[in-house]
Formats: C-alpha cells, structure tokens, sequence
C-alpha cells in the first residue's frame, strides 16, 4: 500500500514537472518570436533595399572593396540606406517649395494623359496620402457591425465617409468601413452602411487591431477591467496565473492523494 501510494506521489510530481517545463517553454517562445521575428523582417527589409545598390557600387572601381568581408558589405548597405533616406528628403524638400510644385503639377498633368499609366498613377497616389499623408490615418475609429448575419459582430474600422454620388443615392450619413480577417487585418471586407445601423466603441484604433490579429484573445485594458469588475475574471497578476492543463495536473494528483489518504 504504502508504494503504491509512493508510486503515485512520484507521478504526480513527474506530472507537475512536465507540465512546470511545457509552460515555461511555451511562455519562452511567445516572448522570443515576436522579437527574433521583428529583427529577422527589418535586416530582410534592409537587406532587400540596399541590394540593387550594391550591386551598382561594386561595378564601379572605387567601390570594389565593399564585395569583400560581411563587414565591408554592412557598411557599404548602410552607405546606400543614407543616400535613399537623403535622396528621399531632397525630393520632399524641393516639393514643397514652388517650382518644386509646378514641376509635380506639370508631370502629373503628363501622367494622368496616358491612359494606362493614369489609373496607376492615381491609384497609387491615393493610397500614398492615404497612408503617408500629414495629420492623416487610415482608421478613424473602431466600430461593431451586425455581420454576417443578425445576432453576430463584427469588429470593424472607419476609413471615411461616403460622399458623392453614393451619399445623395443612400438617405442619412453613410460610413465606409473595413472589416478584417483574422489572423491577417491585411485582408478583409470594403462595406458601405449608415452609421445609424453601426456601434461606435470607445477603444483605440490599436486595441482593435491587437483583437483582430489575436481573433480576441487580447482584449483592451477596459474590457479585462469591466470583466475583472464583474467577477467573470479572478483579480490576479498575470504571473499567478497557471495555466488550465497545470492547473488540471496539481487538482487530479491532490485529488488523488485525498483519496489515498481516506483510504
């Protein structure tokens, strides 16, 4: 009886261990790939943009020695990342000042006259301010929609508001929103509604994203709270949270040792 009971002891323990490790290990990689990953995408991103001039650099004569060891490659990258950034900032330089305008008004005169190259030109353009323009975002704000059917939500984001031909043909003020797939907000759904059948929400444009990526496991700090206030959730730091399958492990090996005990 009495190895028997140590038998189970030494299970339970194994049990806890594993499950300490797996839960450790677990937390490890959630801290470590979101940050490997970040350095990992920005030396791609870097390394992308400054191929093309490296290339043009080690053609030339006086620039050979930057083919040679990984630290001259680094620093001649980095020499042609200056002289986009540079080459960058004199263009917005010379466009805000006059000639710099008509030049642009002039070329986009000449642009928007060829027919195939018109529709690119303004595309592009308008997704550039869009994205790029002062004092501008692309979500206004973040709101609930009754989709895809009524009874379910969706999570959405203002872009703008209707205007033209499309507010005199719909009575009442008409919002354009972007409703996102999970785990991609990249994609997604271009709908037109009347704001008076939308929810308007009070989070920020970035809680609304963190629930669209996470497909709501990460909620806003307003939520936790109301659902910490409402008792649905234990008032406790994240660190004295255990995970449920842990949780499950210590209950069924105290369970057990209970039992062995009453008997």
């Amino acid at each position: 009886m009495k190895m028997n009971r140590k038998n189970k002891s030494a299970r339970g323990k194994q049990s806890f261990l594993g499950a300490w490790i797996r839960n450790n290990f677990i937390t490890g990689m959630a801290v470590l790939v979101p940050v490997l990953g970040t350095i990992w995408l920005f030396f791609w991103i870097f390394n992308k943009i400054t191929q093309a001039g490296l290339k043009l650099m080690a053609k030339q004569t006086f620039w050979e020695w930057v083919t040679g060891t990984w630290w001259t490659r680094t620093l001649g990258r980095v020499f042609v990342l200056v002289v986009l950034v540079s080459v960058v900032v004199l263009v917005g330089i010379f466009a805000k000042n006059f000639f710099g305008r008509q030049l642009l008004k002039f070329s986009e005169k000449i642009l928007q006259n060829i027919p195939l190259v018109r529709r690119i030109y303004i595309t592009l353009k308008q997704i550039s301010f869009a994205f790029l323009g002062h004092n501008k975002t692309v979500f206004k704000e973040v709101v609930l929609i009754e989709y895809p059917r009524r009874g379910l939500y969706a999570l959405g984001f203002v872009t703008s508001i209707s205007l033209g031909e499309i507010d005199q043909k719909i009575p009442g003020r008409v919002l354009n929103v972007f409703l996102p797939t999970t785990p991609n907000p990249t994609s997604g759904l271009f709908i037109m509604i009347p704001d008076k059948k939308i929810i308007h929400l009070s989070m920020s444009v970035e809680d609304g994203m963190k629930m669209v990526i996470s497909g709501g496991a990460v909620m806003p700090e307003e939520g936790l709270k109301k659902l910490i206030d409402d008792e649905v959730l234990p008032a406790v730091n994240a660190g004295e949270v255990l995970d449920k399958t842990q949780m499950g492990d210590i209950t069924d090996s105290d369970h057990t040792e209970s039992q062995e005990g009453q008997t």
